[in-house]
């Protein structure tokens, strides 16, 4: 009994060899890189050259410098909304996670929307939404929600509408962390339905419609403030200040829409997510923005 090693698997085996070593050496590149290891292709991405954007863009969330992490979780959600299949490399190395680390503990509003935005475009289907709440997504989600610059509530009601609408599991698993609460609150701060209480004489719903369109734009810089102050600190409050009450009043409209769509997909299809909502004035909030609101929220 003897065994022949040919000059082919010889020739098979150093091409194996020299594959392996450029794919080391391009993953070493990305500890020592001023940020352009990403434009060469290592040899285990020949097949599929955009494999090599993947693996930097997950590798900058990761262990990037702030805006780097920015530009890589924009990068991936970019990836993610293009191609099934980036969706599925994105998660199959193990990238969910950072993400969600990204969304709860980034260090600017934009590193968080960067991170909503990716996590969105990949969770398209209930088995994506099932891996987003099997990693504890669904708590960090909420916390964030409750606790974030408005630009960023925006996104990440936008997230908490698309995975109740994909799976009645994420609808029971929000509730059970009580996302409504946040949700509420955002409605029924911009609907300042405490002029009901303050003011009880003028109880009409037109009255009470005229007196919520004087107070927005009188309180908008306000209301401003004082969420900068407690959602970011003074580089928020920089960033508030910048911007036209005309900017700020769309940024309002904007979590409207976005809250009343996530109330929405909690709520479809589902009694005891219906009564929980009712409970919490729900049906009020949503009543006044039918009775004094235009377009996309109504």
């Amino acid at each position: 009994m003897f065994s022949i090693t040919t000059t082919a698997d010889f020739r098979k085996f150093s091409n194996l060899l020299e594959s392996s070593i450029g794919d080391m050496k391009w993953l070493l590149l990305i500890f020592e890189s001023d940020g352009g290891a990403h434009l060469s292709l290592f040899p285990i991405a020949s097949n599929y050259p955009i494999l090599a954007w993947v693996w930097y863009s997950i590798s900058s969330v990761q262990m990037g410098q702030v805006k780097d992490r920015v530009d890589a979780a924009n990068q991936l959600a970019s990836l993610a909304r293009d191609d099934d299949r980036n969706k599925k490399m994105i998660i199959e190395e193990g990238e969910i996670f950072p993400l969600l680390k990204l969304l709860k503990e980034g260090a600017s509003a934009e590193a968080r929307i960067a991170a909503a935005t990716a996590l969105f475009n990949i969770a398209n289907d209930k088995h994506r939404v099932r891996l987003i709440i099997d990693a504890l997504g669904t708590s960090m989600i909420v916390g964030v929600l409750e606790d974030s610059p408005m630009k960023v509530q925006i996104s990440v009601a936008n997230f908490v509408a698309r995975m109740a609408d994909l799976d009645d599991n994420a609808q029971e698993e929000f509730m059970r962390f009580n996302v409504t609460r946040p949700l509420m609150s955002l409605l029924s701060n911009h609907l300042d339905l405490e002029v009901v209480n303050d003011n009880p004489v003028k109880t009409s719903i037109p009255s009470l419609v005229e007196m919520n369109k004087q107070l927005a734009y009188k309180n908008i810089k306000a209301n401003y403030n004082s969420d900068s102050s407690s959602h970011g600190g003074s580089h928020n409050k920089k960033e508030r200040e910048m911007e036209t009450p005309e900017v700020q009043l769309k940024v309002k409209v904007k979590v409207k829409v976005s809250c009343v769509e996530a109330l929405w997909k909690l709520s479809k299809g589902s009694l005891s997510n219906s009564r929980k909502i009712t409970e919490m004035k729900g049906l009020l909030c949503l009543a006044k923005i039918v009775e004094g609101e235009k377009g996309d929220a109504v």
